[in-house]
């Protein structure tokens, strides 16, 4: 129990030298660098949510024209997966931020989106754009999100709620942009 990381999180939250060394070091919220931080969220959840939000222009040109014989069912399974991953993949993405951190987490849920775009603009069937364009991208996504807003949560105080309100705006301006 002596050598429990909670333990030496307690022992540290009680240092009173600890607590001087990194006093001068914590950021203080609402400042000018929050809200760069928020702007760089803000284009992150446009990237991740806007495909999602997008995708009715996906669906049309799946059953239209790449895939008529395929039941729009079966093609609304890519974004059903892809709205599911990204949600779900917060739960994994939370406990491992902490052993990573959120910059790293966003980058390789970053290459995990390039890599899923690539291999769905190379399939040749439904099922291989369900697993690329609906889980892979949505695990991607969903790294890239729950990153977004948890680093911008971190930034405020006083003005969280217009900073997510901000952050949050990208998922459907994303959307409505990447549908043009």
């Amino acid at each position: 129990m002596k050598n429990s990381p909670y333990v030496k999180l307690i022992e540290l939250y009680f240092d009173e030298e600890e607590m001087e060394k990194t006093e001068n070091t914590i950021v203080k919220p609402d400042c000018k660098e929050g809200w760069k931080i928020a702007a760089c969220s803000f284009i992150c959840v446009f990237m991740s949510h806007g495909v999602n939000n997008a995708f009715p222009i996906y669906h049309t040109e799946y059953v239209t024209k790449e895939f008529p014989n395929v039941s729009p069912t079966k093609v609304a399974w890519i974004v059903t997966l892809a709205t599911s991953f990204t949600l779900f993949s917060g739960i994994i993405s939370g406990r491992v931020v902490g052993y990573v951190g959120a910059k790293n987490l966003s980058l390789l849920g970053t290459v995990i989106g390039f890599i899923s775009f690539i291999a769905s603009s190379l399939s040749t069937s439904i099922e291989s754009l369900v697993i690329f364009q609906g889980v892979l991208f949505g695990i991607g996504s969903g790294l890239v999100f729950s990153c977004a807003i948890s680093v911008t949560a971190t930034w405020f105080d006083k003005s969280l709620g217009l900073a997510l309100g901000i952050v949050g705006s990208g998922s459907g301006l994303g959307g409505i942009l990447m549908s043009e």
